[in-house]
């Protein structure tokens, strides 16, 4: 893998997934969060939708772009799915498995602190 590191668009699956926002609509962060694309474009989806509930977290620049564009309402409505695509990727996935073969807890505690903060924002 190129990139690497632990906020949610720090390594190329997820930053390849932010290019799909471009001209897309809320449905493209659903596809996201189903899996089908990944678990690093899970948890970048979740961000998104973390970031339109008003939970802190680092985008990458194109996803902060397509969020001022669209209606924030849509993405709240994936919290709930959001919460449980993380909770898959925190039990049991490849990105699960390389960072705990890395020795380093920092994105198990990131992706859990996303994970809480979607959680706890009275949508999910």
């Amino acid at each position: 893998m190129g990139a690497w590191g632990t906020d949610p668009f720090d390594n190329d699956d997820a930053a390849d997934w932010s290019y799909e926002l471009e001209g897309a609509g809320p449905e493209v962060v659903a596809v996201g969060l189903s899996g089908d694309e990944g678990d690093a474009a899970i948890v970048a989806a979740a961000a998104v939708v973390a970031s339109a509930c008003g939970v802190p977290v680092t985008l990458s620049p194109e996803a902060e772009q397509w969020l001022v564009d669209q209606d924030e309402d849509d993405l709240r409505a994936l919290a709930p799915a959001a919460v449980a695509a993380l909770e898959g990727v925190l039990q049991e996935s490849e990105l699960r498995d390389l960072w705990d073969e890395s020795g380093d807890d920092t994105w198990l505690r990131e992706t859990t602190a996303l994970r809480d903060g979607l959680g706890s924002v009275g949508v999910a």
